[in-house]
């Protein structure tokens, strides 16, 4: 996801350039925040995403240690104080948590990039091209619509789990908002590819035109370049 949107950025802030121009200063900008947040993904080896159950199990399996801390005598306090703080900095429980804070600034730079590309679009079709917003909303509108579908799956999974479970079949996988985030950023993302080619090849003067296959689905058509 950061590296196809990097793409895009780098696409619609070019798509008024000459031919065979290369923008070095924003592609070095564009790699070097991909490679960050490449390091800060692989960070924790294991990222998890749907942790509050390990997490409850890590809560009660502290306070257990805590009773036999308690319990113990005096003089070995001390050292079940030394071997328990040595289990929870080992333990792998501990992950969740840093996978959680490690997957929410991924989101975060993730959303950077969003939102640039929708400043950058909205820009083209309200002082560049008016005539594309039709294409321009149409394929931010899905994109989003996908981004708001995963974080409220992101944020109420245990509640759309158990919600699910009550619910006949069809409204389980209806309410699958992780499978709707894949399928509507996949169109969505699609369109915004139209909308860069169509704002591209205007400039080059291709006459570019939106066609629909069988009526459905939408492709670019051009024509050659106009010669003078």
């Amino acid at each position: 996801m950061i590296y196809s949107c990097c793409i895009f950025v780098y696409c619609m802030f070019e798509c008024f350039k000459m031919k065979n121009s290369v923008n070095y200063h924003l592609l070095f900008i564009l790699v070097l925040f991909s490679l960050i947040v490449t390091t800060v993904y692989l960070k924790v080896k294991e990222p998890i995403f749907h942790q509050r159950e390990k997490e409850h199990k890590l809560e009660e399996g502290q306070r257990e240690r805590e009773r036999k801390f308690q319990a113990v005598c005096p003089e070995r306090q001390a050292q079940f104080l030394g071997l328990n703080l040595i289990t929870l900095r080992s333990s792998p429980e501990l992950k969740p948590r840093v996978g959680r804070l490690n997957k929410c600034a991924t989101q975060v730079m993730y959303g950077m990039l969003v939102f640039t590309l929708v400043l950058r679009s909205i820009y083209i079709v309200t002082w560049v091209y008016p005539w594309l917003r039709g294409l321009g909303y149409t394929s931010l509108g899905i994109f989003l619509l996908g981004f708001l579908l995963w974080n409220i799956d992101n944020i109420f999974c245990d509640s759309l789990r158990n919600f699910r479970k009550k619910m006949p079949p069809i409204i389980g996988v209806a309410t699958q908002f992780h499978a709707w985030w894949h399928i509507l950023t996949g169109l969505g993302s699609y369109l915004h590819i139209l909308f860069s080619l169509y704002t591209r090849t205007l400039y080059l003067r291709y006459r570019p035109k939106v066609k629909f296959l069988f009526g459905i689905w939408p492709v670019i058509l051009f024509e050659p370049l106009r010669k003078h």
